[in-house]
């Protein structure tokens, strides 16, 4: 397929330099776990974590239990940690297929040890402790309390204790965050518990306190060079992944022609639109319309009008020779100019991780670079371009 409606191109040799600017920030004994949930921030997973386990990544973090098992079935053998809940039907087939779940009640903790003992295994399970989240994890009171239940326990072994930064970038919220782990971590090493792995920060959270690396890092948005770009170092993460369509349609409007559903914009000159076959299916929003730009031939095109499920216009008038067949970028660089993630959370009033986790099924992810993708990374069955599942 040579001309697809709207294409995602993913660069590997930037995600391994990604990660290698990562680890240059981290001591040498610290472990790095790779967040690939959410499709690897729509990324895609598969591909992605066959290419950190060939560059030597300690562990992969996944939302969910179905997204651990999912990358199993893609005959990914790197250990996986499950970062949120597991409800009760996914324990046996999440042990079964070797993967580690966090713990975050004393309910869990006896749904683990049956479903361990049931199949005849032991399981290794990392302890969530709630410093200020409020949403998933033990309270630091009741810390010992459920780290001495798996430490009983013949079917469970306790490979690590963490937490979650809810507000990484104001060090103040993140200060009282961190005093309280530790509080959890002295309670545990009074009573001998402490495990082996002990991790704090995640993306935010490792550029404003390095010191905190502990035993592992969780890293997300960097890896994939998810950054406000506003003062950031040359140096510092590129971007993964860039998004493209084509123009499908030109036609020149009269003034004060409404433009798309309920004309929430006319035109106030002569203007010539593009059409692009793309829209908020495959995960370009609806909060872009009127606000959202995109790069043809290198320069700015806003949006006008609403953006709808498979359409969105953009004005071209102001430039010259645009052609049905015009690659358009909506995020990536296009000759002088670039639109970064940044840039579309500013438009959307969303977060940076939000747009690229959105991209929809129709989108093909089109991977390049990291020695020619490796074979597709040591014949993992993922094609240089593959249709999102």
């Amino acid at each position: 397929m040579n001309s697809p409606r709207v294409w995602a191109e993913i660069n590997l040799d930037r995600l391994s330099r990604n990660l290698a600017w990562v680890r240059s920030l981290l001591p040498s004994t610290c472990k790095l776990l790779a967040v690939v949930k959410a499709d690897a921030y729509g990324h895609g997973s598969a591909m992605i974590s066959r290419a950190l386990g060939a560059l030597g990544i300690d562990m992969l973090g996944v939302g969910n239990a179905d997204e651990g098992i999912a990358l199993r079935l893609e005959g990914v053998e790197v250990p996986i940690l499950v970062l949120g809940g597991v409800t009760d039907g996914e324990i046996d087939e999440l042990i079964a297929h070797g993967i580690t779940p966090t713990v975050h009640s004393p309910e869990r903790i006896e749904l683990f040890e049956e479903s361990a003992r049931k199949q005849n295994t032991r399981v290794g399970v990392h302890l969530l402790v709630d410093t200020g989240m409020g949403r998933l994890g033990v309270s630091v009171e009741s810390v010992t309390r459920h780290a001495q239940a798996i430490a009983r326990s013949p079917d469970l072994v306790l490979d690590g204790v963490g937490t979650h930064l809810a507000t990484p970038c104001e060090p103040g919220a993140a200060v009282l965050q961190l005093a309280a782990f530790d509080r959890a971590l002295s309670s545990l090493v009074r009573e001998g518990l402490l495990p082996p792995v002990v991790h704090v920060v995640s993306s935010r959270g490792l550029l404003r306190f390095p010191e905190r690396c502990h035993d592992m890092v969780r890293i997300g948005g960097l890896l994939y060079g998810l950054i406000d770009q506003g003062g950031v170092e040359a140096t510092s993460p590129e971007p993964v992944l860039a998004l493209r369509t084509q123009v499908i349609y030109l036609r020149d409007l009269p003034a004060g022609t409404p433009v798309g559903y309920d004309g929430s914009y006319q035109t106030p000159r002569p203007t010539r639109l593009a059409t692009l076959p793309v829209g908020y299916h495959d995960g370009y929003t609806h909060c872009f319309s009127n606000s959202g730009e995109v790069l043809v031939r290198g320069r700015r095109a806003p949006v006008r009008g609403r953006v709808t499920m498979d359409y969105l216009s953009v004005d071209v008038t102001d430039i010259p020779g645009v052609r049905v067949g015009d690659t358009t970028t909506l995020l990536g660089k296009d000759g002088p100019d670039e639109i970064f993630a940044s840039d579309l959370a500013r438009w959307s009033g969303g977060v940076l991780y939000e747009f690229p986790s959105l991209l929809g099924r129709r989108v093909l992810r089109r991977y390049s670079g990291f020695e020619t993708t490796a074979s597709c990374i040591e014949r993992g069955s993922a094609p240089m371009e593959k249709q999102h599942p």
